[in-house]
């Protein structure tokens, strides 16, 4: 029987992978992350305590922003979250309508934005997103939070876009 030298099958360790860092986030901007990604679900307990936590925040600090961060995660939620966080942010955001109706105007602005930045630049990895927000658009219209007109609109929007009509037959159609 031969004697095997240990050393030779030792594990060699591979080199240590960097790893990217943790974005280390305010506390308001954690909260409202936790709040959104985490706890929001379309259970009405959950949707009337994260419309009372949202009039807690710092609105009259300026230096805050609540009104623009509140709008990025409640859209970060429609993205990355679960289908019925779409429903609920909308529920959310009808509940605080009358209190703090710039998160609505913020809302409806993004989700315009991001609908008309689809049409220009589309793409196949960016069809699900445009559809979250159609979705979330459609569903603020359920809670009666967007005009039919704008609905209206962003269809023809939809259908029309990238088919130039000559003037003088759209002068004829009118």
């Amino acid at each position: 029987v031969a004697v095997i030298n240990s050393a030779f099958f030792m594990v060699i360790p591979p080199l240590s992978v960097s790893r990217k860092e943790a974005k280390i986030l305010p506390p308001l901007e954690a909260y409202l992350k936790n709040l959104f990604m985490d706890r929001l679900v379309p259970d009405e307990k959950v949707i009337s305590f994260v419309s009372k936590q949202l009039l807690r925040l710092p609105w009259s600090d300026p230096s805050k922003e609540c009104g623009l961060m509140i709008a990025k995660y409640m859209l970060k939620a429609c993205r990355k979250g679960r289908y019925e966080t779409i429903s609920a942010v909308s529920s959310v955001v009808a509940s605080n309508k009358k209190a703090k109706p710039e998160v609505l105007a913020r809302i409806v602005d993004m989700v315009l934005e991001e609908l008309q930045y689809s049409l220009e630049h589309p793409s196949i990895s960016g069809q699900q997103r445009t559809l979250v927000f159609a979705r979330l658009l459609g569903q603020l219209h359920s809670h009666a939070l967007v005009a039919s007109t704008i609905i209206f609109d962003k269809l023809y929007n939809f259908v029309n876009f990238g088919y130039d009509i000559p003037d003088a037959l759209f002068e004829a159609s009118v």
